[in-house]
């Protein structure tokens, strides 16, 4: 297989200067497509609880739930819409931001928020009393279509532990580049 791929590389040799200038800047668009500002909205609950009160008028029963939503993208997301199945009895949003709560089809109730930055973190306490739970259902904006995460509770461990970890990804790092000149010289060096 090698030796066919430099018999059709021989073949090409004098176009070889402008298929690799081709490669690289297929190359670099790719990368620059890739690392592109975009929206990239994601979503999940964090926990819930379940209380049953006792009442004069009979039991009451509440359900505390706490949704995310993110905005993990490097460009700001306007106009973001979240759709709960149903109505909660009260809703909270922290950090404290003016939004607005519209009534849907089927019983299902949207929540407009007008701008998510980069990186910010929206919570959304939900409170239901004697009623069934709102499942969220979908977070879009009109640039993004959110995804759902799931929220795991992580340990948090100290401080040295974490360099030590941060230092052997570097180090790792490192090694994949150095391997990569390493293959690249080769492949230069078995060309000419």
């Amino acid at each position: 297989m090698i030796a066919f791929a430099e018999k059709v590389w021989l073949t090409l040799s004098p176009f070889q200067p402008q298929i690799l200038a081709f490669a690289f800047t297929l190359a670099g668009t790719l990368i620059a497509y890739l690392l592109r500002a975009r929206v990239k909205l994601i979503y999940g609950f964090a926990n819930n609880s379940f209380h049953q009160l006792k009442a004069d008028q009979g039991p009451v029963v509440v359900f505390c739930e706490k949704h995310y939503v993110q905005n993990a993208g490097k460009k700001p997301a306007e106009k973001v819409e979240i759709v709960f199945s149903c109505k909660p009895s009260e809703i909270t949003v922290y950090p404290p931001r003016s939004f607005e709560q519209t009534d849907g089809p089927d019983g299902q109730m949207m929540l407009a928020i007008p701008y998510l930055s980069p990186g910010e973190l929206v919570i959304i306490d939900t409170i239901h009393v004697n009623s069934r739970t709102a499942e969220l259902r979908a977070v879009h904006c009109p640039e993004n279509v959110g995804k759902r995460v799931e929220f795991w509770v992580q340990r948090k461990f100290g401080r040295l532990f974490n360099l030590f970890w941060i230092a052997m990804a570097f180090l790792g790092l490192f090694y994949a580049i150095q391997l990569l000149i390493a293959l690249i010289a080769t492949f230069a060096k078995a060309a000419s």
